[in-house]
């Protein structure tokens, strides 16, 4: 470029996503002297560009474009029952470990559950500490119904064994292993004149009688006993689950034969 040519009438940068483009630099990453603008007006009047003559530099210069990432919003529900976290990310920077507000993020809790990581669309944000698993690289425009990006918490329920007390069935049920909040299906069971009718929980410290699960015919049924009488479910590791008959019922007929 000779002196002379005018910098305003330069084409601006503005072809890199997730940044915007902050001026000419003498040197790299920002360093140095900054000669123009994002506008490409000069910055540093020491500098003359513009003279009214055109006239030749007495040396080859290179100038450095320096970019710097886009700002955006973003909320951390990391609970579906606490309220969401705001964050700010800048594009290309490893996710933040403050909120919007300057606060160190905290690593979630949630009864029963283990805290695995903060992601979204398969791609993970946060690690199990809350420290940066990523950089982000999202251009999000936002949406109507979406206008902030929302991530979400990953979650790994505590294991249990279950046991099977199956109360003179036919068949005997191997022990399965389950996590908290997981489905659970049912086994079913025959007895000769029975049929089962409810599915009771009964470990050390239940009251007597134990503490009702389901009915039989529950399809949808998920691991989530609510032990008011324990201290803490956490305490417990294994469970045994009961099962109670009803009689079947049968219609006899009695016919008599002087009638017939």
């Amino acid at each position: 470029m000779a002196i002379g040519d005018y910098p305003t009438q330069r084409t601006i940068p503005n072809n890199r996503t997730g940044y915007t483009f902050d001026g000419f630099y003498t040197e790299e990453n920002g360093l140095g002297e900054q000669l123009f603008r994002n506008n490409n007006v000069s910055w540093n009047p020491q500098l003359i560009w513009a003279l009214q003559e055109p006239c030749q530099l007495e040396q080859d210069i290179t100038l450095y474009a320096y970019w710097v990432g886009k700002e955006y919003t973003c909320f951390l529900r990391t609970d579906p029952y606490q309220y969401q976290v705001q964050i700010t990310v800048t594009y290309g920077q490893p996710m933040p470990t403050v909120d919007y507000h300057g606060n160190p993020l905290q690593i979630p809790q949630r009864n029963y559950y283990h805290f695995l990581s903060v992601s979204r669309n398969g791609v993970t944000f946060y690690n199990p500490d809350m420290t940066s698993a990523t950089t982000w690289q999202i251009d999000y425009q936002g949406t109507i119904l979406e206008p902030y990006y929302i991530l979400s918490g990953d979650w790994k329920g505590y294991e249990y064994t279950i046991k099977f007390d199956t109360n003179g069935a036919n068949e005997k049920i191997p022990n399965r292993t389950i996590r908290y909040g997981d489905k659970l299906n049912f086994p079913n069971l025959t007895k000769t004149g029975y049929t089962v009718s409810a599915w009771w929980l009964n470990n050390i410290g239940a009251p007597a009688g134990g503490t009702f699960l389901a009915y039989a015919n529950s399809a949808d049924f998920s691991w989530m006993p609510d032990l008011s009488y324990t201290q803490d479910l956490a305490e417990f590791t294994e469970f045994t689950i009961l099962n109670d008959w009803r009689a079947n019922n049968y219609l006899e007929s009695v016919y008599n034969v002087d009638t017939l």
